[in-house]
Order: structure tokens, then sequence, then C-alpha cells
């Protein structure tokens, strides 16, 4: 499972650099830990989950879940994408990023997914994603939670 702490963690970096949002579109977050976080720094916010595996159950208005995998081409409108550990998704959230011009913040576990396959090991798989999103005109700020685990916070935001 990882530290109990890293969706509270993830919910205060990510309000600490994105201080208004309406939507945020939260991947791979089945127990709902990071988007019950979330609520508590943007209260009136919509928190949009997509994970097959829903293990939670929804007990706020705020939070719409959708019970299938996240891919690039879904039909959504935020204005904020993230995933702590979002495993298949994880390119799939820079890619959904770049298509609608929107900022992104990740935080990569294991080496799962689209482009997972191009690198060996953790620092390349960050190396890669960081790459891939400079390429498309964004800035990404590398940051690591004081967290156990996987901790390095991946924020992108457009040029």
């Amino acid at each position: 499972m990882g530290d109990n702490r890293r969706g509270k963690l993830f919910a205060e970096f990510i309000h600490d650099n994105f201080k208004s949002v309406n939507r945020i579109a939260d991947i791979a977050d089945g127990n709902l830990i990071t988007a019950h976080n979330l609520l508590d720094y943007y209260p009136n916010s919509e928190i949009i989950v997509f994970d097959p595996k829903i293990r939670a159950r929804k007990n706020s208005n705020n939070i719409h879940c959708f019970k299938k995998c996240f891919y690039s081409t879904e039909k959504l409108k935020c204005d904020l994408i993230i995933g702590m550990h979002p495993d298949e998704g994880t390119g799939e959230i820079i890619d959904f990023a770049i298509l609608n011009r929107l900022p992104f913040i990740i935080c990569p576990c294991c080496l799962k997914g689209k482009y997972s396959q191009r690198v060996n090991g953790k620092h390349g798989w960050i190396k890669l994603l960081k790459t891939i999103a400079v390429n498309r005109n964004y800035s990404v700020t590398e940051k690591q939670l004081n967290m156990s685990g996987d901790n390095i916070v991946l924020m992108g935001r457009i040029n």
C-alpha cells in the first residue's frame, strides 16, 4: 500500500501549486484517498476519478467515479489532471494534458503502460516522462515528497 500519508501530502502539494481549480481529473485513485484529501483544500470543486477498481465508497457529492481505465482520448473537461502512483495511466495522463493544453501533476511509481518499454529503471522513466512534456512546450518541475516509497512528483505547466 505504501505510505499512508501519501494522499494527504499529494493533495497538499497540489494545493500549494494550484490555489484555485474547479474540476480535477484524478487517475487511478480507486480508494479515493487523494480525492477526499483534495476536498479539504477545494471543498467546492469537482473531483472526477477514473479507476477500473474503485474500492471505496463515495461519500461526497463532489466526487464522481468512473469505474474504467483512463485513456488520453477521453472526452473530459477539467482544469488539472493528476495521478498518485497511476501505474498504466502515467503516460495517458501526460498525453491527455498535452492534447488538452492542461497542467498535470503525477507521482509515477512502477514502469507500466504507455512509454514504459522505452526505458530501464526508475531514473530513466522519470527522465523520459519529463522529456515528453518538455518537447511539447511544457515546463516540468520535479519535487520529492516527504514520504516513504516512490515519492518523486512531476508537475507540468504549459510554457
